[in-house]
């Protein structure tokens, strides 16, 4: 044979031999008789997340969508088969009754490859981790964050007051609410956890806002080596010394809590924040207090200590501590940014919940003035109403959305239908919290925001199981009372010292802006379940919503088409005679003076479905389409930025919304179809 012909017989046999092994651990779930998600080869269900069709807690929260009469369902995570349980009962078990078979995550950092975050509490395993967390869980007691409060209020009050006396100077404020509370929860973050005080909203660029951003960072190659933690063996780390964060900025933290434990212990001082109870913890210092027992609930959402505090010494050395408070600032600043930032969103859309917390918190500085006294953290925590927002945005906006364990020995489920199965060791297990959490079985009416459900006379009616904002069992998030104090703090002093209003770049989410309705169609259709008439109809009875604006009749539109997402599946949907359809419904039938068509993230596969379209298109249509790919710069000399979002380039501050907001949207011109349903369309005969 010639080297030609081996080529021609070894290409498609190692193809082959690679497909067959990318594939060959797919009928897991099969064989067990489990629903499972369809996989894609090699990628496994991560092919949704890593194609941008879907965020990730979407992607992993599938089977609870799919399989809603099941107590768990499979997935995989590239070839390695995980399960995703369902039923809040089988979590408690799984997380609580039967920890010891549950007792780690599936992210675990060796030591050997990143000498810091493998110290951090939520990537060890084992011995270690018990060892870290019993030491720990007496630093997050309520007697300690009583002691710390004062730190935490001191700093949010002089901060707001500068506010105040810009917002004097300027005659108000406009804020980006993310970009001010990331700013503020860096500063309160790096005060408890490091000791130092800064202040971003006035000097951004300062060192600790800088590294803050590389640690919290989980896009790119930081995003990608949190994922490969979840299917590749330790051993790939260790033996390759793959750090997770960048080391200038672990190093910047390590010589940070080494200088400041220095100095301290040179001058004797005492700041009663993480520094010094870790230092405490080194000197087996650190212990549980009787004060605990009194101040042991920080709300609803507080979650309990199953582990006994360590009586061992705990040999804490300068990595440890360095360790410890950069997974404080790692898991608190993200998530208290982004609880605060949808409390205050959900309130501007919710005016009879502002106007009762705004009430609750007025009423409190009242009392505080006529006694002539500070916020205390026992004030705080009886804060009734302020306690209800904070727990249904937890509900609402659960800042952890999926959570996961690794199995540490064998284990068996059995379905609803009597399906019983066994977990072995080192299989995957995702908890989809945020699917609990909007799941109408435990929650009526999921996607309405109403802190009610929290009241004394509501709460007994809900299933604790099913609300999992901090996770369940020993490897709970630790300092979830920590995250409750920043939260209620920041959202006391904001409402206590500003009027907000929704400035003219924020729209109510709620309503769409029927000039610019953004719908990620393709990311989300699924021609099994919704055929390609469906989704047209669909498609057409939005255009008409929008036609139904007096601007839009006037102006006529601009159609961007995003072709992000789209899939060989999705092509083969499509014939000539749909595309014949379709393209005369655009030219002939529609009562709106289309301006242009610009298309962006147009790859080779939809160069194939443009030719089915072309051969119908109209020369003046042709001519009204452009084609720009990810050139934002040519879709910007075409249209105003304002009326595009970030991703395109543009500057408009739209909020994405949820699907079924559309729905109710659209209902609301049901009378409006029903008329034009009436007439109908028609167009002119050609002579």
């Amino acid at each position: 044979m010639t080297s030609l012909e081996w080529l021609l017989l070894l290409v498609p046999t190692a193809i082959y031999l690679f497909y067959r092994w990318s594939v060959a651990t797919f009928d897991y779930f099969e064989k067990r008789g489990v629903p499972f998600v369809k996989p894609v080869p090699l990628l496994g269900g991560m092919w949704n997340f890593l194609s941008g069709k879907m965020h990730m807690v979407d992607a992993g929260s599938l089977g609870y969508e799919m399989f809603p009469d099941s107590r768990f369902s499979g997935f995989f995570a590239f070839r390695k088969p995980g399960y995703l349980i369902h039923d809040p009962e089988l979590v408690k078990q799984i997380t609580i009754k039967d920890f010891d078979h549950f007792a780690d995550h599936t992210n675990v950092v060796p030591i050997e490859a990143d000498p810091v975050i493998g110290r951090a509490l939520f990537f060890t395993e084992g011995t270690r981790w018990k060892h870290g967390r019993s030491g720990l869980s007496p630093a997050f007691t309520g007697s300690k964050m009583r002691n710390m409060f004062a730190l935490l209020s001191n700093y949010t009050d002089g901060a707001m007051g500068r506010l105040v006396d810009d917002a004097r100077r300027d005659g108000g404020l406009e804020l980006e609410m993310r970009d001010l509370f990331q700013k503020l929860g860096n500063d309160v973050t790096t005060s408890l956890s490091f000791g130092v005080e800064i202040d971003s909203v006035h000097n951004p660029n300062n060192e600790f806002m800088r590294r803050g951003k590389e640690l919290i960072a989980t896009d790119g190659i930081q995003g990608l080596k949190f994922l490969m933690l979840t299917v590749l063996p330790k051993s790939f780390f260790r033996i390759l010394k793959i750090r997770i964060f960048p080391k200038e900025a672990t190093d910047f933290y390590v010589d940070v809590i080494s200088k400041t434990i220095k100095q301290r212990e040179e001058h004797n001082i005492v700041r009663p924040d993480f520094i010094h109870l870790l230092v405490q913890g080194r000197k087996n210092e650190l212990k549980m207090e009787q004060a605990d027992d009194q101040l042991k609930s920080a709300g609803f959402s507080t979650v309990e200590e199953h582990l006994q505090s360590s009586t061992e010494n705990s040999q804490y050395s300068d990595l440890d501590i360095t360790a410890a408070a950069a997974s404080f600032f790692f898991g608190g600043l993200e998530t208290t940014t982004t609880v605060i930032c949808f409390a205050l969103y959900e309130m501007s859309q919710n005016p009879n919940v502002k106007q009762k917390l705004q009430a609750e918190i007025d009423q409190v500085k009242e009392q505080l003035s006529t006694t002539d006294s500070k916020l205390s953290y026992e004030v705080l925590q009886n804060m009734k109403y302020l306690d209800m927002v904070v727990s249904e945005t937890l509900r609402r906006w659960a800042p952890l959305g999926l959570t996961n364990r690794a199995c540490t020995k064998p284990y068996t489920i059995e379905d609803n239908n009597g399906t019983k199965v066994t977990i072995q060791v080192g299989d995957l297990i995702q908890i989809p919290i945020q699917s609990i959490h909007r799941d109408y079985r435990f929650y009526p009416d999921p996607y309405k925001f109403d802190p009610e459900r929290f009241s004394e006379e509501n709460k007994a009616n809900i299933n604790r199981n099913a609300f999992l904002p901090f996770g369940s069992g020993p490897r709970n998030c630790i300092g979830s009372r920590l995250a409750l104090m920043q939260t209620k703090c920041f959202l006391y002093y904001t409402l206590a010292n500003f009027e907000l209003e929704l400035c003219p770049k924020t729209d109510v989410p709620i309503k769409l802006n029927k000039r610019s309705v953004s719908l990620d169609t393709l990311k989300k259709w699924k021609p099994s379940k919704v055929p390609l008439n469906d989704l047209f109809r669909a498609m057409q009875v939005a255009l008409e919503a929008g036609m139904d604006e007096p601007r839009t009749q006037l102006n006529g539109s601009i159609v961007l088409l995003d072709m992000d997402g789209l899939s060989l599946t999705q092509i083969l949907q499509f014939t000539p005679r749909f595309a014949a359809m379709a393209v005369e419904w655009v030219q002939e039938c529609t009562a709106m003076r289309l301006k242009a068509i610009h298309i962006v993230n147009n790859s080779y596969l939809f160069n194939m479905l443009f030719t089915i379209f072309k051969p119908f298109l109209s020369d003046k249509l042709r001519k009204r389409i452009i084609f720009h790919n990810k050139d934002w710069r040519s879709l910007t000399s075409h249209v105003d930025p304002a009326c595009l979002r970030p991703r395109y380039g543009g500057t408009l501050d739209a909020p994405d919304f949820e699907g079924n907001l559309v729905g109710e949207l659209l209902v609301m011109y049901m009378k409006d179809f029903e008329l034009a349903n009436s007439y109908g369309y028609t167009k002119k005969e050609s002579s």
